[in-house]
C-alpha cells in the first residue's frame, strides 16, 4: 500500500510540473505576440530552442519584411530580445 501511495504522489508532481511548463509556454507566447503587435507586425512562427529555459525564436512579418528574432523570457524580470 506504502509503494501504491508513493507512486501516485510521484506521477501527480510530474503532471503538476509538466502542466506549469505548459502554462508558462502559453504565457509567453501571449507576450511575443502582443510585443510583436505592438511594434506593428505579425507572427509567422515561433519554436521553442531551449526546454530548460524560455528562449524562443521567433519569425514576424512588419511592413512586408520577414524578421527574425530570439528572446528569452526571465520569470521575475523583463523578457529580453536579440
Amino acid at each position: 500500500m506504502d509503494n501504491f501511495v508513493v507512486l501516485l504522489s510521484l506521477i501527480a508532481a510530474m503532471s503538476m510540473i509538466l502542466l506549469i511548463r505548459k502554462v508558462i509556454m502559453i504565457i509567453d507566447h501571449r507576450k511575443i505576440h502582443e510585443h510583436i503587435q505592438c511594434i506593428g507586425g505579425e507572427v509567422y512562427h515561433i519554436s521553442r530552442l531551449s526546454y530548460r529555459e524560455s528562449i524562443y525564436a521567433v519569425e514576424y512579418t512588419r511592413n512586408g519584411q520577414r524578421i527574425r528574432k530570439t528572446v528569452k523570457f526571465h520569470f521575475l524580470w523583463e523578457d529580453v530580445w536579440y
